[in-house]
């Protein structure tokens, strides 16, 4: 059984008292629909510690990890998809 993962004060910029997400009862697994919410450092620094990771990773480190998988799937991608065909293409 789980319970929401965070109590949201205010959306853009209006008061409200929202519930998002959700996280196990032992807080191994959680979920979220808020996009980018791990893209603050902040956020991602205190969830890192909750999960018993703090000090392994810097935020600096997070985001050329993140940097560095983008330009690996742009990569992959170029590399197996026909995009002339694509762009081409009536589809």
């Amino acid at each position: 059984m789980g319970a929401p993962l965070l109590e949201i004060g205010s959306r853009n910029a209006i008061p409200c008292t929202a519930k998002d997400g959700c996280i196990s009862g032992e807080g191994r697994v959680a979920g979220t629909y808020m996009h980018g919410f791990f893209d603050s450092s902040r956020i991602l620094l205190k969830w890192l510690k909750t999960i018993g990771l703090d000090g392994h990773y810097s935020c600096d480190d997070m985001l050329n990890l993140k940097e560095r998988d983008y330009i690996l799937l742009k990569e992959h991608f170029e590399a197996h998809i026909d995009m002339n065909y694509i762009l081409q293409s009536n589809v």
